[in-house]
C-alpha cells in the first residue's frame, strides 16, 4: 500500500456539533476532502442537515438543556472507523459543554482547543470584561446586572442608548424569548438597544425571567460596516497557522444586532496585532473569533466579543485559502499544519435570502434601494447554502423563504421537484452524468453498499420503502454497466483486508423481508446475475404477521378516526400530545411521532403502547395487510438462499436496538441468528441495524453485534466505505423509487 492510501486509511472521521450557516461550511470542507462527517443537532428541520456531506443525527435534547444527558449520547454513537473520531463543536452551547466535559469525551474522540477557564471566560460576557481589562483590551464600558439591586445601580451611571445582553448567548435562544422580543426582526436577536432608564427598568423584569444573568454596556456608534471580524487558528504555542479578517455589509436582524448576510473579505493590520497580541496573552489554542466595532464618533475600535469556536463566514476563508475548520480537523487527527499564505481581498460572502431580508427591512427605513442593493452583491462571491455540487440546502432555503407563504409547502416541492427532475433527465440523455461519474471515478472508486426494501410497489408500504419493478430493472441496468457488482461477503473481505476498490464497486442490500424481494425482485437479480444480501426479520416470518412498523403505518393510513392521542415525548405526567388526522399530511406526522416514541421504548411497553394505539385508530394489535403475503416464508428464504442469495439477520422484532437494555438487545441479536441458521442450515454472518440512523445504534450495540457471533454490520448511514470503514459501522445509500437517471444523479454524488 503506497502512503496515500494509508494515509486515507486512517483518517478519523469528524463528529460535528450544531447546525446552521456555521456548520454546513464545516460539512463542505471536510467532506469535499472525502471525510465522513456526522452533523449532530437538535433541529431536524435545519437546511444544512440536508447537506449531502454529511449524515445528521438527532440527540433528544441539545447541549444547553442535556448536560450529561448530551455527552452520554455522544459517547454512545456507534463507531464509523477504526480511529477515534474528531470533535467540532460549532457554537457556544457546544464548545462550553466539550469544555467542561472533556475529561470524558477525550477518551472516545479527539479535538483542540484552550484550557477550559480560557473558554469559559471567553463564552461568559462578564468574565469577559474583566479579562479584556486585564490585558489592556479596549471594550465597552461593562455593568454586570444579576439581580434588581445592580440594575438601580448601574442605571445611575449609564448613558443611553445603551445595549442589554445575555451573559451566555445562548440564554436568549429560547423560541420563547425569541417571539417575545424578535418577532418580526427575521432572525435570532443578540442584543436589545435600550433608549432610557424608563425603558430599561421596564423591560429587565421580563428578560430576567427568561436568563437572570445580564450585562449592560455602552452603545458603541455605527452601522453594520463598522462591523470587523477576526478570525485565527493558533497552534500549541499561540502562534498563528491561519489568519483572515471580515467586515459585514449588513446584518440580519439589521442594525447589527444579528448575524452578518453579507460580508467581504479585508485586512487591518492594527486590529489583526490586537487580536492576536491577546489570544497569545491568555495561551489560546485552536479556532477564534475577535469582533470588533468602530465608532463612529471617535474612530476608536473596541472589540466586543470573542467566540472561542469557528465562527459564521469561516467558509468564506475556506474560499480564500484559509481553510480554518481543516485545519482544526487535521490537528486533532495528528497530522502536521502549515502555515497558509495570506487572504485575498474584496472577496464577498452571501446568505442570499438572508440578506434578501435584510435589505427588504433597510428599504422599508429609507436606507438603500433596489439598485443599490444589487451593485453591492456584485464581485467574486462565497455563497453560505448556494452550491452546485450540494443543491439541497439552498433548495430548502429558497423554498421556505420565497415561496412557502404565497404558494404553500406542497406545491413549493412539487415545483422544485419537477424543476429537478428535468435538469437530472437532460444530464442523463445528454451524456453528462456519464461524464461526471468518469471524473469522478477518476478521483477515487467508491466501495458502495445500496439498501432496498420492497420492490414493486406494494400499496402495504410506505412509498418512501418501495421501488417499483421498472425502475429496479432500470437500476440493475445502470449498476452493471458502470459498477462491478459484488456481494457483500466480497465488500466486507476487501474492507477487512485494508484494500482499497480500483474501480467503483456496488453491493446490493434489502431489509425487513418483504414477500416481494422473492415475487418481484428475485428474477431480476438473476436476470442480472446480482448478487444481493436480504436481511431479515425472524420474528414475523412463522405466523405471516407483519413487522410493527409496517403495521403501524397502515393503521394510520386506513383509520377512520379523526384525531389520535399519543402520550408526551419525556415526562409521563406530562399532557398527552393530540394529532388530526383529516389530511394525509396530518397522518404523516402522528405516524412519524408515534414511531418514534415506539422506538423509545423497551419491547414490553412497545407492544403495550402499540396496541393502545391500534384500539384508539379502531384496529385490533393483529390487523395487518388484508390481501396477500406481507413477508417472506421459510421456503422462499431456502429457495433463495440455494440460488446464492446471501440471508443475513435483522433482529426478531425489529426495534431501535439502542433504546433496549443489554439482555435484551443480545436476545434479539442471537435468537434471530439460531432461527435462520437452523431453518436454512448454514451460517449466518451479517447484521442489519433496524432503522439504521445513528439514534438507533450505539458503540455498546456494536460491540454486542460482535459478541453474538456476527463478522458485521450494515448502517441506514449514507456513504461510501473505504479501508477505515469499521465492519460493525458500514455504510449504505439508501434507494427511492427513482428512474435510472435520477438513481445515476444521486449515485454520483455518494462519498
Amino acid at each position: 500500500m503506497n502512503p496515500g492510501q494509508a494515509a486515507a486509511r486512517e483518517r478519523p472521521p469528524a463528529i460535528v456539533l450544531g447546525g446552521g450557516h456555521n456548520a454546513l461550511g464545516v460539512f463542505r470542507s471536510l467532506g469535499r476532502k472525502g471525510v465522513k462527517v456526522v452533523a449532530v443537532h437538535t433541529n431536524a428541520g435545519d437546511a444544512a442537515l440536508l447537506s449531502k456531506y454529511c449524515s445528521a443525527v438527532v440527540p433528544p435534547r441539545g447541549p444547553a438543556a442535556g448536560g450529561d444527558a448530551y455527552v452520554d449520547f455522544l459517547m454512545n454513537l456507534p463507531s464509523l472507523g477504526t480511529s477515534s473520531a474528531v470533535l467540532i463543536p460549532t457554537g457556544d452551547s457546544e464548545a462550553a459543554l466539550v469544555s467542561r466535559h472533556r475529561g470524558r469525551l477525550q477518551s472516545r474522540f479527539r479535538f483542540v482547543m484552550p484550557d477550559e477557564a480560557v473558554i469559559e471566560s471567553l463564552i461568559d460576557k462578564r468574565l469577559f470584561s474583566r479579562l479584556a481589562a486585564t490585558h489592556g483590551v479596549a471594550v465597552p464600558r461593562t455593568y454586570v446586572v444579576d439581580d434588581a439591586s445592580a440594575l438601580e445601580a448601574a442605571a445611575r451611571e449609564l448613558a443611553y442608548p445603551c445595549v442589554l445582553k445575555p451573559a451566555r448567548s445562548a440564554a436568549w435562544g429560547e423560541a420563547e424569548f425569541q417571539r417575545r422580543f424578535g418577532a418580526g426582526a427575521g432572525g435570532w436577536i443578540k442584543r436589545i438597544v435600550v433608549r432610557s432608564a424608563a425603558e430599561l427598568g421596564e423591560i429587565y423584569p421580563e428578560i430576567a425571567r427568561f436568563a437572570p444573568g445580564l450585562i449592560v454596556q455602552e452603545y458603541i456608534e455605527g452601522g453594520d460596516d463598522a462591523l470587523y471580524d477576526f478570525y485565527s487558528y493558533l497552534d500549541a504555542g499561540s502562534e498563528p497557522v491561519g489568519t483572515f479578517m471580515i467586515r459585514k455589509q449588513r446584518t440580519l436582524p439589521i442594525d447589527g444586532n444579528g448575524i452578518g448576510t453579507c460580508v467581504e473579505s479585508v485586512w487591518v493590520e492594527d486590529l489583526a496585532e490586537t487580536a492576536l497580541r491577546f489570544l497569545k496573552a491568555i495561551r489560546y489554542r485552536g479556532n477564534s473569533a475577535v469582533s470588533f466595532k468602530r465608532c463612529a464618533r471617535t474612530g476608536c475600535f473596541y472589540v466586543i466579543e470573542v467566540n472561542a469556536r469557528l465562527a459564521l463566514h469561516h467558509s468564506l476563508a475556506t474560499h480564500c485559502g484559509v481553510d480554518l475548520a481543516y485545519m482544526a480537523y487535521l490537528e486533532a487527527a495528528g497530522e502536521k499544519l502549515e502555515p497558509v499564505a495570506p487572504q485575498r481581498r474584496t472577496v464577498k460572502w452571501l446568505s442570499f435570502w438572508d440578506d434578501f431580508a435584510a435589505f427588504r427591512r433597510y428599504r422599508k427605513r429609507g436606507d438603500i434601494t433596489l439598485g443599490a442593493w444589487i451593485a453591492s452583491l456584485r464581485g467574486e462571491k462565497a455563497h453560505c447554502f448556494f452550491a452546485p455540487d450540494d443543491p439541497r440546502p439552498f433548495a430548502l432555503k429558497t423554498g421556505e423563504a420565497l415561496l412557502v407563504e404565497t404558494l404553500g409547502r406542497e406545491r413549493v416541492r412539487s415545483l422544485l421537484g419537477g424543476a429537478r427532475r428535468l435538469a437530472i433527465q437532460a444530464g442523463y440523455y445528454t451524456g453528462a452524468l456519464s461524464a461526471l461519474g468518469r471524473l469522478q471515478r477518476q478521483k477515487k472508486p467508491r466501495l458502495v453498499i445500496l439498501m432496498y426494501h420492497s420492490v414493486g410497489g406494494s400499496a402495504l408500504v410506505p412509498p418512501a420503502l418501495s421501488v417499483s419493478k421498472k425502475n429496479f430493472a432500470g437500476q440493475l441496468r445502470y449498476l452493471k454497466r458502470h459498477f462491478e457488482l459484488i456481494s457483500l461477503e466480497r465488500a466486507v473481505e476487501l474492507i477487512e483486508a485494508g484494500e482499497p476498490p480500483t474501480h467503483d464497486m456496488a453491493a446490493v442490500t434489502f431489509d425487513d423481508g418483504f414477500h416481494d424481494n422473492y415475487e418481484t425482485a428475485f428474477p431480476i437479480l438473476r436476470r442480472y446475475r446480482c448478487p444481493a444480501t436480504i436481511f431479515v426479520a425472524t420474528g414475523p416470518i412463522a405466523g405471516g404477521d407483519p413487522l410493527w412498523p409496517m403495521k403501524l403505518y397502515l393503521w394510520f393510513k386506513n383509520t377512520r378516526a379523526r384525531r389520535c392521542e399519543l402520550p408526551p415525548e419525556e415526562s409521563p405526567a406530562g399532557a398527552p400530545r393530540v394529532f388530526e388526522l383529516g389530511t394525509d399530511r396530518e397522518r404523516r406526522a402522528a405516524l412519524k411521532a408515534a414511531e418514534t416514541l415506539l422506538c423509545r421504548s423497551g419491547l414490553s411497553e412497545r407492544d403495550r403502547m402499540l396496541a393502545e394505539i391500534a384500539g384508539k385508530l379502531g384496529f385490533a394489535p393483529a390487523d395487518g395487510p388484508s390481501a396477500g403475503p406481507a413477508m417472506l416464508t421459510w421456503a422462499e428464504l431456502r429457495e433463495m438462499a440455494d440460488a446464492g442469495v446471501t440471508i443475513g439477520s435483522h433482529t426478531v422484532s425489529h426495534p431501535s436496538l439502542s433504546a433496549l437494555g443489554r439482555s435484551e438487545a443480545l436476545a434479539e441479536l442471537a435468537d434471530s441468528k439460531a432461527s435462520l441458521e437452523s431453518h436454512l442450515g448454514r451460517p449466518v454472518r451479517f447484521f442489519a441495524y433496524p432503522f439504521g440512523e445513528l439514534e438507533h445504534f450505539n458503540a455498546e450495540v456494536q460491540s454486542l453485534v460482535g459478541a453474538a457471533g456476527y463478522d458485521a454490520a450494515c448502517t441506514a448511514v449514507r456513504g461510501a466505505n473505504e479501508p477505515s470503514t469499521d465492519r460493525f459501522g458500514l455504510f449504505r445509500v439508501g434507494v427511492l423509487d427513482d428512474p435510472p437517471a435520477v438513481f445515476a444523479f444521486k449515485l454520483a454524488g455518494v462519498r
